[in-house]
């Protein structure tokens, strides 16, 4: 199996202590010398292309990402819950509920480190806000087109982590990690565009989903509640 460099992004933001170049890559058969059919991006390439010969459209997709950010165990603040990780405990960042606006009192500083590492790798947030349940928060990005969009889901989540590590906090996207609480969920913000007239460089138009074909929702209902923790 080989790894073929599809794109490359030396990011600003310094996640780490050392630079990070980021790769987004697909994989491929040896023999063949083409995408292996076991590529996940290969394939969502794929099923892009064939969509936009079919239908002259073609998505932009933007992300709600919920997640919890925890405390080591011992530190001081926070929630009074326990998340176990193998020899490691965590608890909520704090208390708070849906949208209360103290609950940046404390957690403003790493959140707002967290915007400003996703800006300086080219994926802008719309909004963030806390959520329904302990420690938990959300970041909304701006649409892309869906290629790029899966790309930069993948880095915005590293990113995240990595700020919140820089802290000395921890991040979980894990959809239930608390039983009884609100779970993480990933929300995709849909939005189909076509060219107006022949000229595919003339200017865009949205498209009501409510018109497109069937097998596109289908697909799209398949593909983001494949497991029974997404219900």
């Amino acid at each position: 199996m080989l790894v073929l460099c599809a794109s490359a992004c030396c990011g600003a933001a310094r996640l780490t202590t050392h630079p990070i170049c980021s790769l987004a890559c697909l994989l491929a058969a040896v023999a063949a010398g083409k995408p292996s059919t076991c590529c996940p991006r290969s394939a969502l390439k794929h099923a892009l292309a064939a969509f936009e010969r079919a239908h002259g459209a073609w998505l932009l997709v933007g992300f709600e990402l919920e997640f919890m950010l925890l405390k080591p165990a011992g530190a001081a603040g926070g929630s009074e819950l326990v998340l176990q990780s193998g020899n490691s405990s965590f608890r909520p960042f704090d208390e708070s509920v849906y949208c209360q606006s103290s609950s940046f009192d404390e957690a403003a500083p790493v959140l707002d480190n967290m915007v400003s590492a996703l800006e300086a790798m080219g994926i802008g947030v719309v909004q963030y806000h806390a959520e329904s349940a302990p420690g938990q928060f959300e970041l909304s990005t701006k649409p892309f087109p869906a290629l790029q969009a899966a790309d930069k889901l993948l880095l915005a989540k590293e990113a995240i982590s990595g700020v919140a590590r820089q802290a000395g906090l921890e991040v979980t996207f894990l959809p239930k990690p608390l039983p009884g609480h609100a779970g993480s969920g990933c929300h995709c913000h849909v939005s189909l565009w076509k060219a107006q007239g022949k000229d595919s460089s003339s200017k865009e138009e949205a498209v009501s989903l409510m018109t497109a074909p069937p097998p596109a929702a289908a697909a799209a209902a398949a593909g983001s509640l494949s497991g029974s923790l997404s219900w």
